[in-house]
């Protein structure tokens, strides 16, 4: 794909999948966007023939991870809430925020650099910048990349420039916003260049790119706060 500020990159040797099989949807997924609530029904495997024991249970294991997954991932946002929140009442601001807010499995492959003098530097600087400006993603979401999937869980890097500067777009992983939220031209043509690559793949009606976070592919911009409305406001500054 030829997309400013767009850089894919695949772990290899991992698993069997191919980049393309991120992409596509099942029909099953598909079916459940219709339900109330967004809530995917279980399929029995019971009632579909021709499968052998052994991938009875297989589908069953795949399920159970894949419900493990999804459970693990809808508690990102309140864990990070919950430790912005303690830091609050502790009084801990400055240096150390950030880095409380980071998701415990990445802290051993980050380690060193959160411990430079050069991040907490940057720390000092963002934390500074919200108290005069308006910045985004929201302190809670900075991080969010980071929780969407633990290391060794990643098979694709999808890296970005910088967070979104518009209200409300901006939550932690490049490229994505929230449902609700209108979709931005640079991800509009990131879904028409999948369309035209990828034989079935229909654009989505929303912005979300969970569920590519949810199969293992982390979502990271190279620089992970912004200024409102300013894109570029906080590149050169450490991340």
């Amino acid at each position: 794909m030829a997309l400013r500020g767009l850089r894919v990159f695949e772990k290899v040797n991992m698993s069997q999948k191919t980049m393309e099989s991120f992409f596509k949807r099942p029909k099953s997924v598909a079916a459940a966007d219709r339900l109330p609530d967004a809530k995917a029904r279980r399929v029995e495997v019971d009632a579909v023939p021709g499968l052998t024991e052994e991938q009875r249970k297989q589908i069953e294991r795949n399920r159970k991870d894949a419900l493990s997954r999804l459970n693990r991932n809808r508690t990102v946002a309140p864990v990070l809430s919950e430790k912005l929140a303690f830091a609050s009442m502790a009084g801990t601001t400055g240096s150390t925020t950030m880095e409380q807010l980071l998701d415990n499995s990445w802290k051993p492959i980050l380690n060193n650099y959160l411990n430079t003098p050069q991040f907490r530097d940057l720390d000092k600087w963002v934390s500074q910048q919200r108290k005069t400006h308006k910045v985004f993603p929201p302190e809670a979401n900075v991080f969010n990349a980071f929780g969407a999937a633990k290391f060794d869980d990643v098979k694709v890097v999808i890296i970005g420039q910088d967070p979104y500067h518009g209200d409300g777009q901006a939550h932690g992983l490049c490229f994505s916003v929230q449902r609700g939220v209108a979709r931005p031209p640079s991800l509009l043509n990131i879904f028409k260049e999948l369309q035209n690559d990828i034989p079935g793949f229909t654009i989505p009606k929303h912005g979300s790119l969970q569920s590519w976070a949810d199969q293992g592919v982390l979502l990271l911009n190279s620089v992970l706060t912004v200024e409102a409305y300013k894109a570029g406001s906080h590149a050169n500054k450490g991340w």
